[in-house]
């Protein structure tokens, strides 16, 4: 029992200088760490130096970014109402180039059509040289034509000359003949006038003033002045076509009523023509 003080101070020593160790390392390390700790908030107020100059410089930059997206976006719009201008005036050229086109193509068909007419006219001057070339070949024969109808024309001359000589010697025998002429063709005249018959193959051109297919009859604008008479008949003929055949029913001073003969031509044709010719059968 008496030795354990000793090694208890011994342990207690070894205990203490133990503590003094852990200590001194731990103040070391205190040291350590407040030291690291320092340096570690210099380099923190560094970075915020160069964040507060890089925020700085970054927001330099994006002012300039920002006005240089104004200085764009002012370019792009001019740029688009160049564009804009740009395709207004192709537009327009456009028009012009499709005026031109039709220009030209009516241009080229007017330079075919003059072509055409420039070959026409080539065939026709040629055509016109074999003429006159003809003509040349004819014209000692026409010469020799031309001499013979002169002196045909000489003796032709010279008879009429005679005969005129001829007829000097017989103006009362000419004022007879001329005097019965006038008597023959006033005695003519006064047959056509006054007669108050037709005779068979006379024509009168007329129009019918009615006509009735149904029934068959006819209205004419002449009468018995005409020569007409009750039961003539006639043909009726259109530009020297006959269509058919009427017979005069009943007659008045100037109108008579005539009834289209059956069978025979084809009276429905009548209603195609307003005037006709009878001829007197």
């Amino acid at each position: 029992m008496k030795f354990l003080p000793p090694i208890l101070l011994s342990i207690s020593s070894i205990l203490g200088i133990f503590a003094i160790v852990i200590t001194s390392f731990t103040i070391g390390v205190f040291e350590d760490d407040q030291k690291s700790i320092k340096e570690n908030l210099e380099k923190i107020a560094l970075l915020k130096v160069e964040m507060s100059e890089e925020k700085a410089i970054d927001t330099s930059k994006l002012a300039r970014e920002k006005n240089r997206n104004l200085e764009l976006e002012a370019e792009i719009k001019k740029t688009r109402l160049e564009s804009a201008e740009i395709s207004q005036n192709l537009d327009g050229k456009k028009e012009n180039i499709d005026q031109l086109k039709q220009s030209i193509e009516k241009a080229a068909s007017s330079l075919e059509g003059i072509h055409v007419q420039i070959q026409s006219s080539r065939e026709e001057l040629q055509s016109m040289k074999s003429e006159t070339m003809k003509y040349k070949a004819e014209l000692p024969s026409l010469v020799g034509k031309i001499d013979q109808t002169k002196s045909e024309a000489d003796a032709s001359i010279s008879q009429k000359i005679r005969l005129e000589e001829d007829l000097k010697n017989y103006p009362e025998i000419t004022n007879v003949l001329r005097n019965h002429y006038k008597r023959v063709l006033k005695a003519m005249r006064k047959y056509s006038m006054d007669r108050p018959w037709l005779e068979r193959g006379e024509v009168l051109a007329l129009q019918f003033n009615s006509i009735d297919l149904r029934t068959g009859l006819i209205s004419l604008p002449v009468g018995t002045e005409e020569g007409i008479k009750g039961k003539m008949v006639f043909a009726v003929q259109r530009q020297g076509n006959e269509l058919c055949k009427i017979r005069i029913k009943r007659v008045s001073r100037h109108h008579c009523l005539a009834e289209i003969i059956p069978m025979i031509g084809q009276p429905q044709d009548l209603q195609s023509f307003e005037k006709f010719d009878l001829v007197v059968l």
